[in-house]
């Protein structure tokens, strides 16, 4: 009889073995190579490093921390936060996340040296791979990979010597842990056969009374099968304690090395997780491991994939999105496991490496924790985003609070479900130990994704559970904060309350900021859509508000000239802003009595934030003279104070004459009776990331939506802002695809890394999110109203893509052929039974809609068959051709 288990067994073996292959394959396109030391660990931000997570844990791979010419695996968890008790009301911690530990292995041959040292990361089959080279022609191999569910990773050893090489090279492993800030930690050997690190997040290795929040406890576990020939612990540098093995590998032969981490998430503050990382290091197997890998992460790159053959860098950067997605943030079914414990990823994912990250690591809610999870649904990951709510919902009860704390403070009558967030979270119901609130519109950002979830989704249950309290808190919060002014015979509500103004961004107070009009109105639409669906009615003020909100703020501006070629940095002095039409459009710097006009170097940092001009109003500290203007930078900026610009003190940057002035013409600003100068990126929220406003907007609103992107986004193929901002908005405005893609190109060969994370002003995971704007090209569902394929497209570049997610709960195929100039392989699955409406990618052809269970759906069309719909059966394929 034969055995069934066998047979399992072998059967997964073959579909591994092609997953693979294909894997090899794919990892020949998307592969970040390094040579020689790779520097930058400990990293307060995320260093250039190669990376490796299962949404849980994370590795970042670095050199030199043990010893000089070690490979070392610097590990830690989206779970290593460390509390303590708020000095405030609420909530009851204030955290910051935390450094946790490492593994380390190290040759201790001298033929073994850093400048003969390769390192890749692959990401098709989610593998670190590194080579140490000899004189003699051997190869000491190193590749690194980690189970997808349990938080185990695997080191394989394999030594091919070279004609003059030793037969046997020792390598000492070791297991470090930071011991810093006052933190109880400890690293140990447990019977010559494991080495263990632990940390605890407080100064004691026992609960007191006073621990009455969450204290994570972590221990790493490493081990081999064979265990140690010779072991020791003991500190190395200052801030690491550590526990030493030494193993020998020999020729032609593969040693595994076995770490395991486990910590205390399900258990309370005195479970000690020694045992268990002991048990998780003993129990692994490295085969199992390598087969649960492989078969996770190819099932994981079957949900979506997109092919660019004439925009390569486009496609590395999206495949490399992907990868950061499924490493940082964890699916549904671990959440589950995990009774909803485990936190989602902060500004730096589980890569801290740092005991100070920025920031706090914490979850920054003016932007940087959503937009990381931009692209995850319309890429057909939308799973990754489970984590990501239960801090904010977790945080309810505090922003409760804190609404009415603000209504006390601003003599306001709110609804008793009104909700105020602060901008720095932390998980669990926390807060960051940054305690800033800054702006009102905090909570209708982090709502955000909410949204999207329903709009993906339609999931009704989870709308009526997760989003609409949420939704229906933030709105009865602006019900009683907004201003209702009186315009002719009607009225508008404006964001504005002289005794506590909102902000346009952080500490920039200003009435109706753009950003909070356009988070705000998305708020209001989108509770309507879902108590519709809900079967409920939202309060009424919810639709007056929609109704008679403050609209969007605009000005004019004249559309900027061909740059001059002699205006560079060495243009430094005074001069008059008004007469220097060529500086108009630029950021402006200065201390003192001087001020550049120099665009570019406000772009190397990216932190600068635009003066406020007041050509009316003399500045204190200022001297005398008619214009006079004030303005904020952030400390990255490295220019504080106040300046001045004079007007009898005019100095030209160049001896040429600056061109005619074009037409004026409008566009949004950042605030109410903002002028351009005054105007940044942010300005563009109309359409990104409140998706408001869409290439389905009429003609003027289009206009001003392209005009902005100029003014603001991009300017002379060079883009300005945040990234993860001005792309998304440029592809919703319909701007010019040949043009996006050229910026989009210039963007990545300055800012991507071989790691595939692009660097970010936070220098963190959130540019992950400018994948949404590539999806966006290719495919978009305009308030999941009708499927539009390759909307804001290069007509002359081929490209294709498959399952890419659309509103409504479509999953959608095309492939656009350049030589053809026509669409081909079209296909929708719905995920329920709905109808399903395409904008008709054939102009006025009919087409033939063919399911996989035999069916053809009549066909309904419209507007001059430019517009078709049809039934969808659930879960099943439909091809679309045309006839």
């Amino acid at each position: 009889m034969i055995n069934a288990r066998f047979v399992c067994v072998v059967y997964l073996f073959f579909i591994v073995s092609a997953h693979a292959l294909q894997a090899k394959d794919d990892d020949n396109l998307y592969v970040g190579n390094w040579k020689g030391p790779i520097t930058g660990l400990p990293n307060g931000k995320i260093a250039a490093v190669p990376l490796l997570g299962n949404g849980y844990m994370g590795v970042a791979v670095g050199t030199g921390a043990a010893a000089n010419n070690s490979l070392d695996f610097w590990t830690n968890t989206n779970a290593m936060w460390f509390c303590s008790p708020n000095s405030k009301p609420y909530p009851d911690a204030v955290c910051a996340m935390k450094a946790f530990a490492g593994v380390s292995v190290t040759p201790q041959l001298s033929i073994f040296s850093l400048d003969n040292f390769t390192t890749q990361q692959r990401i098709k089959s989610a593998q670190i791979t590194s080579q140490y080279y000899t004189q003699s022609g051997g190869t000491l191999a190193i590749v690194l990979y980690m189970h997808p569910s349990q938080n185990v990773i695997v080191t394989n050893i394999t030594w091919s010597r070279g004609d003059k090489d030793p037969q046997t090279v020792p390598i000492q492993v070791t297991s470090w842990t930071f011991n810093a800030s006052g933190l109880y930690a400890n690293s140990s050997v447990v019977n010559s056969k494991m080495l263990v690190s632990t940390r605890r997040m407080a100064s004691n290795s026992s609960t007191t009374s006073s621990e009455k929040f969450r204290v994570m406890w972590t221990s790493l576990a490493v081990t081999t099968r064979n265990g140690f020939t010779a072991t020791s612990s003991a500190n190395v540098g200052k801030n690491l304690i550590a526990a030493f093995g030494t193993v020998p590998v020999s020729s032609s032969a593969t040693t595994s090395i076995i770490a395991a981490l486990a910590d205390n998430l399900l258990h309370d503050n005195g479970y000690i997780p020694t045992n268990d990382a002991v048990t998780e290091a003993t129990n692994a197997n490295e085969g199992e491991t390598a087969m649960a890998s492989a078969i996770w992460w190819s099932s994981y790159w079957a949900k979506s994939n997109i092919s660019l053959p004439s925009s390569p860098a486009l496609d590395s950067y999206w495949h490399g999105a992907q990868y950061i997605t499924a490493c940082m943030s964890v699916t549904q079914d671990v959440l589950t496991a995990n009774n909803g414990l485990v936190p989602p990823p902060g500004l730096y994912g589980p890569w801290v490496t740092s005991e100070n990250p920025s920031w706090h690591g914490d979850y920054t809610l003016d932007y940087n924790q959503e937009a990381q999870y931009y692209g995850m649904f319309s890429s057909n990951h939308g799973d990754n985003t489970a984590p990501y709510y239960a801090p904010i919902e977790d945080w309810m009860v505090s922003a409760n609070k804190m609404a009415k704390d603000k209504a006390t403070q601003d003599k306001l009558n709110c609804p008793p479900n009104a909700l105020h967030y602060a901008c720095h979270l932390a998980p669990w119901g926390y807060q960051s130990q940054d305690q800033s609130v800054y702006m009102h519109w905090n909570g209708n950002f982090a709502a955000l994704l909410f949204i999207n979830n329903w709009e993906y989704t339609r999931n009704v249950t989870w709308a009526k559970t997760h989003a609409y309290p949420l939704l229906d808190g933030l709105n009865a919060f602006w019900s009683c904060f907004l201003k209702k002014k009186t315009v002719g015979k009607s009225y508008i509500y404006e964001d504005f309350n002289i005794l506590d103004p909102d902000n346009e961004h952080e500490n920039q107070r200003v009435p109706n900021p753009q950003i909070a009009l356009a988070l705000i109105r998305r708020s209001l639409s989108a509770q309507l859509d879902m108590a519709k669906s809900i079967g409920i009615s939202a309060p009424s003020y919810v639709q007056d508000i929609l109704t008679h909100l403050a609209p969007y703020n605009t000005g004019k501006s004249m559309k900027p000239p061909a740059p001059s070629p002699t205006l560079n940095c060495s243009d430094v002095g005074n001069f008059n802003v008004q007469q220097n039409t060529r500086c108009s459009n630029d950021y402006h710097m200065g201390s003192e009595s001087t001020v550049e006009c120099c665009r570019a170097r406000c772009e190397s940092e990216p932190e600068c934030i635009a003066f406020t001009f007041c050509p009316s109003k003399n500045v204190s500290g200022c001297p005398d003279g008619p214009s006079c203007w004030q303005y904020n930078t952030r400390s990255s900026c490295g220019h504080q104070g106040e300046g001045f610009v004079s007007g009898s003190k005019t100095h030209s940057p160049s001896p040429s004459p600056s061109p005619p002035p074009s037409p004026l013409r409008t566009v949004w600003t950042a605030f109410d009776n903002a002028t351009p100068l005054q105007s940044d990126a942010f300005s563009l929220y109309p359409l990104w990331p409140s998706e408001m406003i869409d290439i389905n907007a009429s003609v003027d609103t289009l206009q001003i939506a392209r005009a902005s992107i100029e003014q603001y986004a991009m300017k002379n193929g060079l883009v300005n802002g945040r990234p993860v901002l001005v792309f998304p908005a440029a592809v919703r405005a319909g701007y010019n695809p040949v043009t996006l893609i050229a910026s989009f190109n210039n963007y990545l060969s300055s800012s991507q890394t071989q790691s595939f994370l692009p660097v970010a002003p936070g220098g963190g995971t959130e540019n992950t999110g400018v994948a949404i704007a590539i999806n966006d090209m290719l495919v978009q569902a305009p308030h999941s109203n009708y499927i539009h394929l390759f909307p804001v497209w290069d007509t002359n570049q081929t490209a294709s893509f498959q399952n890419l997610l659309c509103k409504g709960g479509f999953e959608v195929s095309a492939t656009w052929n350049a030589e053809m100039q026509t669409v081909q392989q079209f296909s929708v699955k719905s995920l329920s039974s709905q109808t399903c409406s395409v904008r008709n990618p054939w102009s006025a052809n009919k087409v033939k809609v063919s399911c996989t269970s035999g069916q053809s759906p009549t066909i309904t069309y419209s507007n001059n068959n430019l517009f078709f719909s049809y039934s969808a059966p659930q879960n099943q394929v439909c091809t679309i051709t045309t006839l």
